[in-house]
């Protein structure tokens, strides 16, 4: 499992990874100022999930965390960005999930 947590302004840790075969991805907001809904730059907001995560509440709560999200058969496929949908700016923060190669 890869967990890419969301930090203030909607910074994503680690910004970039090769995701393994057969590991999955979730998303964690940490992000006390606002709600979050990562996806594909190129995809609407709920491309990954029907909802946004909600902003962190502080250390006494669980930070929100999406559901887990594979990419069976993304093996040689081009680097995958993506960004907060809910944040429309050119400069707004991105990732980037490479995928292994045969």
């Amino acid at each position: 499992m890869v967990t890419i947590t969301i930090t203030s302004g909607g910074t994503f840790e680690p910004p970039s990874f090769e995701l393994p075969l057969g590991d999955f991805v979730v998303f964690v907001n940490r992000d006390p100022d606002a709600e979050h809904q990562p996806a594909p730059v190129d995809k609407p907001a709920d491309h990954w999930m029907d909802d946004p995560l909600p902003r962190y509440a502080g250390d006494d709560q669980p930070a929100a965390t999406s559901p887990a999200l594979t990419f069976d058969g993304f093996q040689d496929q081009p680097p995958l960005v993506y960004a907060d949908g809910l944040n429309g700016a050119p400069d707004r923060p991105q990732g980037q999930i490479t995928f292994p190669t045969s």
